[in-house]
Order: structure tokens, then sequence, then C-alpha cells
């Protein structure tokens, strides 16, 4: 089971985390392995925690996103404003979004996974090389779980 671009920072407590791995353990079959990726800490706070960015995504659309984090919840709060030209009247529409990110220690993940029954295979960064949270360059964790057979 594969999960990607960050979907487990969007859970926000450690036991929503907890369900997902346990209802993720419960649909693989032995010997079946989940790999997740997650921002970390450092991903959330240092790369993302205060950047703005306007996205030209194409003539038609453009976005603001506002990015603040707090370090007291180890949460970052994304503020989505989004232009999008109705192409019938070739007016401006504005929306707005917004979520929250979530970041989880490594070493609390990894007893959660191991809580549920997993094995936990490997923690690699994004250059697959081993994952060493004392020294993490890119703000980004690989998760390789096994359920045993």
């Amino acid at each position: 089971m594969l999960t990607t671009i960050d979907v487990v920072n969007e859970l926000m407590s450690m036991s929503e985390l907890e369900l997902f791995f346990r209802k993720s353990f419960d649909a693989l079959e032995p010997g079946r392995r989940l790999v997740f990726d997650m921002l970390t800490l450092r991903g959330l706070g240092e790369y993302l925690g205060k950047s703005e960015e306007i996205l030209d995504i194409s003539d038609r659309i453009f976005m603001t996103v506002q990015n603040r984090f707090s370090y007291d919840t180890m949460s970052l709060r994304q503020h989505f404003t989004i232009y999008y030209r109705n192409s019938l009247e070739n007016e401006w529409e504005r929306h707005i979004a917004a979520i929250t990110l979530r970041s989880y220690p490594h070493a609390g993940v990894v007893r959660l996974l191991e809580k549920v029954g997993f094995t936990v295979r490997g923690s690699y960064t994004s250059g697959l090389q081993e994952f060493d949270p004392r020294d993490d360059v890119d703000g980004h964790v690989l998760v390789v779980a096994l359920k045993p057979e």
C-alpha cells in the first residue's frame, strides 16, 4: 500500500495516525508493505513555515499560498486564494481554502507502527539514503513498514 504527497501530515492527532496504521494493517495481506512519506518538523517549520508563493498555473488559474507554522502545535496552516477566470464571461472569480498539516516525531511514528503490528523495514530521505532524525537535511522522510507473515 502506497500513500504519497504527505497524506499522513493531514491527520491531526496521534490517535488518527494510529487509526490509519491499524486500518492499513488490517487491509494488507501478510508479507505486504505500507509505504508512506511525510514532512518532518523541519520540513514544515523551516522550509514551508513562513513562505508565501504565487503559483501561475495557467492563463485561467493562479493562486497564492500563505504558510504559517506553529511550533506549539507542530502544525502548518496553509491559506490558499485561488483565482479562476470564467471562460464564458471572462471574469475572475476568487475562492479561498485552507488546510492544516501536522508533523510527528519520527520515533513516535515508528512506535505507533510497531504497536499495531508492523515491522519497520527502513526510513529514508528523499534521496533514498537512510534517514537520521538528528540530521534531517531535506525535511521529508519515506517510511517502509512490513506486515509480518
